[in-house]
């Protein structure tokens, strides 16, 4: 305790004035204890809760306008935190509180694990609105085994960044798109081993509630009964028929209840485009022009 003291007192000296992190998450984070004496048991309000999935996993913590952002970083694992103090880095800026555990060396299971023991102590200590996750190098860990469903599957947003080399197999996609809830869902162009065979047994809806997808990979069947309220997709593997096929399923208003708005964007589409095949047998309330 008594590094944590002095850890706390040399930067807290020098921007006191600034509106700051609540002083218990610092504790929670700089000790191994699950709450500050201050605090008790999920007293901490945060507006939302981020785990970030890259190279150097890390969290961090929105506590809205009257506070800055907390941001822990796990750049490596192969120390014990609790008896050293030398490894990591804690520092303040304008806008952010940021605590850093040092890279040695690669070690991405251990470092999850780092990152779950600080999610559950933080957990205790704050009462959560929303969760998001960015899981652009989640697939150098353990996909369906990560801490991050055992705690949620409802989300504020989930994000993918194109921007990494990352291979799917169909069941995670499938996983991604039946097994999770965000309310925004984004997935950019994508590399996969194979797509998702249409007609597949125990197929779940998708339930994200804003969606926006390249979905070369998924097949149509899956948009008729999806429970979206807003959906973006992007594909040039559409046929006339589906999209002919899909606004008749929605105007009867048995399936898509929620839906608001369908979007299809294409870019190089097999078929040609014509306004009578898309609409062929459904008598339009107002005209359509191409």
């Amino acid at each position: 305790m008594a590094e944590q003291v002095k850890i706390k007192n040399v930067v807290l000296n020098e921007d006191a004035k600034l509106e700051d992190v609540p002083s218990g998450v610092e504790a929670a984070t700089l000790c191994d204890q699950s709450a500050a004496p201050e605090y008790t048991k999920n007293s901490i309000n945060c507006k939302k809760m981020t785990w970030i999935l890259e190279d150097t996993p890390r969290i961090e913590l929105d506590f809205g306008e009257d506070h800055k952002k907390f941001k822990f970083q796990v750049a490596s694992s192969d120390f014990d935190l609790f008896r050293t103090a030398k490894d990591f880095k804690f520092e303040r800026t304008e806008t952010d509180t940021i605590f850093t555990i040092k890279k040695t060396e690669r070690n991405p299971s251990s470092r999850m694990s780092i990152l779950e023991e600080y999610t559950r102590k933080y957990l205790n200590l704050l009462q959560v609105e929303k969760f998001e996750v960015r899981f652009n190098e989640l697939l150098k860990y353990d996909f369906f085994e990560c801490f991050i469903w055992k705690i949620t599957r409802k989300f504020s947003s989930i994000y993918y960044s194109s921007h990494h080399d990352v291979t799917f197999t169909p069941g995670q996609l499938r996983f991604l798109l039946e097994d999770l809830t965000a309310e925004n869902f984004r997935l950019p162009r994508i590399k996969y081993i194979d797509v998702i065979k249409a007609g597949e047994k125990n197929a779940e809806p998708i339930k994200h509630e804003n969606m926006n997808i390249h979905a070369e990979f998924l097949p149509f069947d899956y948009f008729l009964k999806m429970e979206s309220k807003i959906a973006l997709i992007h594909t040039d593997t559409t046929k006339m028929s589906n999209l002919n096929g899909f606004i008749k399923t929605w105007i009867k208003g048995q399936q898509l209840k929620n839906l608001q708005s369908f979007t299809v964007r294409f870019w190089k589409l097999k078929e040609n485009l014509t306004v009578e095949e898309v609409f062929q047998g459904i008598v339009p309330i107002e005209p359509v022009s191409e």
